[in-house]
């Protein structure tokens, strides 16, 4: 649980962010659980060999960087943020809503970030999506998942893409020219050395 600003944090390597509580509301992300407002995640990155699993069956929120994204409304200072970021991690329940970044938002905003992982749900599919798993009110702007990849796991992750989300194919993913002006290609993100996804500027 945060609600402060969280900037420039790598989670990768062999990490398995996992819940097995079997009661209550579960909340859980590959770098936090819950933010609320006016907390900030920027400029930070969950790598391909993380692993975001919730075990039990009442599983709630689960989001490749935040579970549960969550303000009061969206004025200043009232709202919670994803931006400039990106998982690629796998991220999977059994229950409750799947998100590649968020698993679900009210009066959060999901802003120039992306997904390069598989969100998997092995219950409802309807709850299963390349970004955010539900809104109930947030703003969601320039947002971009591989539908190659997470598709490969889910035929679910890009059936339903959500307004300001865009399912994009693995080749369109690794083209810096697909991406629009909110992309800030010289102090935020930058292209890789070799073949790949766009990385942040702080990256080695």
């Amino acid at each position: 649980y945060s609600e402060w600003t969280i900037q420039k944090v790598a989670v990768q390597g062999s990490s398995l962010v996992e819940s097995v509580v079997n009661a209550g509301s579960i909340k859980v992300g590959g770098i936090a659980g819950q933010l609320y407002k006016p907390g900030v995640i920027d400029q930070s990155k969950v790598g391909n060999s993380v692993i975001v699993m919730a075990t039990q069956s009442n599983a709630s929120e689960i989001g490749g960087i935040v579970g549960n994204l969550l303000g009061t409304a969206l004025t200043a200072g009232n709202f919670a943020t994803v931006q400039n970021s990106y998982s690629q991690a796998s991220v999977t329940s059994g229950a409750g809503t799947v998100g590649g970044v968020v698993g679900y938002t009210n009066y959060g905003k999901i802003l120039t970030s992306y997904f390069a992982g598989i969100a998997n749900h092995s219950g409802a599919a309807t709850n299963e999506r390349g970004i955010v798993g539900a809104v109930v009110n947030g703003t969601l702007t320039d947002n971009y998942f591989d539908s190659d990849v997470c598709a490969s796991a889910s035929s679910y992750c890009a059936a339903t893409v959500l307004t300001g989300t865009t399912a994009w194919s693995t080749n369109v993913m690794q083209t810096k020219t697909s991406y629009p002006a909110g992309f800030d290609f010289i102090t935020t993100w930058k292209e890789p050395g070799v073949a790949g996804y766009m990385l942040l500027v702080w990256e080695p």
